[in-house]
């Protein structure tokens, strides 16, 4: 499990969770919406997901909108299951957790064209 960072743009409905200690050196469209930023050795190092309040109500009806504004910081969990990365959002908020799973990732999806070359 590892800390990240929470920045939402209300604005434009777009959240990102970042490592402020990590750089990324690509970013790779998984799906429609979610964007994942890697590092120099293909580590998670951020997400990016467009319109995430539909999103997240998607994935649960009862998520409130105003966490996307109110959090800061988010801890990630990652697991593996085949071919598939699996992303747990730790939420903390009003002194609980929320826990959101991600929909998997596949592996084959996550490697980067461009770093089959480098």
């Amino acid at each position: 499990m590892r800390k990240f960072k929470w920045s939402y743009n209300s604005e434009d409905d777009i959240l990102y969770i970042f490592d402020p200690k990590k750089k990324s050196k690509e970013s790779i469209e998984i799906e429609e919406d979610i964007v994942i930023d890697i590092d120099k050795d293909n580590n998670l190092v951020g997400l990016e997901i467009f319109y995430a309040n539909d999103f997240f109500k998607a994935m649960d009806k009862d998520f409130p909108k105003k966490i996307l504004n109110e959090v800061n910081e988010v801890n990630l969990d990652f697991g593996n299951y085949r071919n598939y990365i699996i992303i747990k959002l730790l939420i903390p908020y009003n002194k609980k957790v929320i826990e959101e799973k991600l929909p998997p990732i596949p592996i084959k999806k996550y490697e980067s064209p461009i770093l089959k070359y480098v």
